[in-house]
């Protein structure tokens, strides 16, 4: 399988996130963190709302806080320890647990993805103690300080669809996941710790620590595909 294939595949996981790369505001609200940087439609429930309303810029982020993204939106998290989450197109997301310890710089984050696309990087919290997973229908991604791109859903059968290699379909198209490593990994330069992502499913556990390199998992109890390479890295 070569990497390069994936370039135009790629593309429509950016055009998923359509969001990875906005602005981040310095103000952190004295709760788990905020909204930093709003596109399109966005809604949002927290334990003080009845239902799910639009989110706004600036907004405290509190754990059990639910995220619902319309197409081609993105909402940007800036949690405390400086982790940066964001929720990509079509997503459906919870913020289960936020635990943050400054004076030893740890940290302890848990995401639910259900559905849609994210991005998570790491805060630099992870590089002292702490530890950070992101939930998804057929299992957990363990992050390893670095940074983590995904889709969740049936998304995952129309941007893989006809890639020489990846094995069909079979599943509950909701549960289908496709995590990449975007890096820090073992192949980068520069000073940048090297970090990585641990997949675990039902007795097992897959890790990606090469910068470039994916996952796949079609749905809960199968083995997943991978690790395979989808950038080209240098």
């Amino acid at each position: 399988m070569k990497p390069r294939f994936f370039a135009s595949r790629l593309a429509i996981v950016a055009v998923l996130l359509s969001g990875a790369a906005l602005p981040a505001f310095a103000q952190i609200s004295p709760a788990i963190g905020v909204n930093a940087a709003i596109r399109n439609r966005v809604q949002i429930k927290t334990a003080a709302d009845s239902a799910l309303r639009p989110a706004v810029v600036r907004e405290p982020v509190h754990i059990g806080d639910a995220v619902v993204s319309g197409p081609q939106s993105a909402l940007q998290i800036l949690l405390r320890d400086q982790t940066v989450f964001t929720v990509g197109a079509n997503a459906r997301v919870t913020l289960d647990r936020f635990v943050y310890d400054p004076n030893r710089n740890a940290s302890d984050v848990t995401v639910s993805v259900a559905k849609g696309a994210f991005r998570f990087m790491s805060g630099p919290a992870l590089h002292g103690q702490g530890r950070n997973a992101i939930n998804t229908p057929v299992g957990s991604i363990g992050v390893r300080g670095t940074i983590v791109e995904g889709v969740v859903g049936a998304d995952v059968r129309d941007l893989l669809q006809g890639v020489p290699g990846v094995p069909s379909f079979l599943g509950v198209p909701d549960n289908a996941t496709f995590i990449v490593l975007i890096g820090p990994g073992a192949a980068t330069d520069g000073f940048d710790r090297v970090g990585a992502i641990d997949f675990n499913g039902p007795g097992l556990t897959v890790a990606v620590n090469r910068a470039g390199q994916g996952l796949l998992i079609w749905d809960s109890g199968q083995a997943p595909y991978g690790p395979f390479n989808i950038l080209d890295v240098v």
